[in-house]
């Protein structure tokens, strides 16, 4: 219980709460949408086998980014049609997760009910961390700022971040600000930007 006192002594002090709480909640649906994607995959490229949870949202993270791709160059990558990819990923998640529940095999390979106090004491572990990762985020003057304030701004607005005649766009990782306005569908504090993708971030 220890890892939960502490993270209940640290809440109340912490200021724009609401947001991380937020943050943290859309990070959580985009996860299960990219195993939703992932588990589409699985069931067209690998039917015969079952894969898990990780290798369903490695694979569901790539579908994201290629539709996302698909999208911006289409012009169709607006806040709307967003949410709209966000939300199929979870339903097809669900739908798994339905299918997985009425498997007699699957249903005998679930941990008991003698689990539960290390499950749950791994999920408060698990929580620590999650939360810790999304509380550090920073905006370092030496980060590209265009990149991280106008590009994902724009993808929401127009639906696509194509500029033939823009040097300046052609410098940046579109994948990246995909994610970025990805994030921005649920979570609109600038500084969980990198909400998907803190390993890219300079002291991240």
């Amino acid at each position: 219980m220890a890892p939960l006192a502490a993270l209940l002594l640290q809440l109340p002090p912490l200021p724009n709460l609401w947001r991380l709480h937020r943050a943290a909640l859309w990070g959580a649906v985009l996860l299960v949408s990219c195993s939703g994607w992932g588990g589409l995959i699985e069931r067209l490229a690998f039917s015969d086998r079952r894969h898990d949870l990780g290798m369903r949202m490695a694979w569901g993270f790539g579908a994201v980014l290629s539709l996302g791709g698909v999208l911006c160059l289409m012009g169709w990558a607006n806040a709307r049609v967003l949410l709209a990819l966000a939300l199929i990923g979870v339903g097809l998640a669900c739908v798994r997760a339905a299918a997985a529940w009425g498997d007699d095999d699957r249903a005998k390979s679930l941990p008991s009910i003698g689990m539960a106090p290390l499950l749950l004491f791994v999920g408060i572990l698990a929580a620590l961390q999650y939360y810790g990762g999304i509380a550090r985020a920073k905006i370092s003057p030496d980060d590209d700022l265009a990149v991280y304030f106008v590009f994902p701004e724009k993808i929401l607005a127009s639906g696509t971040l194509i500029e033939p005649f823009s040097l300046r766009r052609l410098a940046a990782y579109g994948g990246q600000s995909f994610l970025h306005a990805l994030t921005l569908v649920g979570c609109t504090d600038a500084l969980q930007l990198p909400l998907l993708d803190m390993g890219t971030r300079r002291g991240g």
